[in-house]
């Protein structure tokens, strides 16, 4: 979890928060951010395959099949997209105890059909 987070959200805002870029530091990237920016639409579940490499575990997140449960039997969309509301705290909360940085939720939802 911990490699899939750094490469996903971690590298990118160690560099233009903390001039962290690949474990060297760089003063022209630091503090370039007010405030982080978030969207939120459901999970990435992942799993290891060696020492610093891991795979997407389908069935969860953006990864099920259509009008479906994930396996955790949660419901997902008919564009196959699983609920996961617990997820928008979590990754509010890992930003927020990383940085001390503000945090605007920007976009969130579930994709859906229209209704007619």
């Amino acid at each position: 979890m911990e490699l899939a987070e750094r490469d996903a959200r971690w590298l990118f805002f160690d560099a233009v928060i903390h001039g962290n870029l690949y474990g060297e530091v760089r003063e022209d990237l630091r503090n370039k951010l007010d405030w982080i920016g978030v969207n939120y639409y459901s999970r990435v579940v992942v799993k290891l395959t060696n020492d610093n490499s891991y795979t997407i575990v389908p069935g969860y997140g953006h990864y099920c099949e259509r009008n479906s449960v994930s396996p955790d039997n949660r419901p997902c969309s008919d564009f196959g997209w699983e609920f996961y509301p617990e997820g928008l705290y979590d990754v509010l909360t890992k930003y927020w105890r990383r940085y001390h940085l503000p945090c605007t939720l920007l976009r969130m939802g579930l994709q859906i059909r229209p209704i007619t």
